[in-house]
């Protein structure tokens, strides 16, 4: 439930936005923004699973929201999903599902920040 008017910032991003390395949910970086922002955050950060799922661009496109953010691209490169090809249209139709539902409100698309244990990006998986 969010506090009664307080603009609501809707987040979603991997592990580092869920709490990786953080002492508490109240320290992770997007709960910290919040805090400094005076906005009430609804942080859908997904361990190791912010793929450009499209139900999850769903679930964004249905939540109410005054700003959106996207952190994309971490888990992407880990789990060596997708070739560059297909990375553009995954990432264009995550953003226009979630467009469908919020067609002026703010979206923030943001590489990942920083995470020490991958600054040194390679997949955990090779492929063809």
């Amino acid at each position: 439930m969010t506090e009664p008017g307080r603009p609501v910032w809707l987040h979603h991003g991997s592990s580092i936005s869920q709490g990786s390395g953080a002492e508490s949910p109240t320290t992770t970086w997007p709960a910290l923004a919040a805090a400094l922002g005076g906005v009430e955050l609804v942080n859908l950060g997904f361990g190791g699973s912010a793929l450009l799922d499209p139900f999850t661009a769903r679930v964004l496109r249905d939540c109410p929201a005054d700003l959106i953010s996207a952190k994309l691209g971490i888990n992407l490169v880990n789990t060596d999903l997708m070739r560059l090809r297909a990375f553009g249209p995954a990432v264009h139709g995550f953003l226009d599902t979630i467009r469908e539902g919020h067609p002026t409100t703010p979206l923030l698309v943001l590489s990942p920040v920083l995470c020490p244990i991958h600054e040194n990006p390679r997949p955990l998986r090779r492929g063809p």
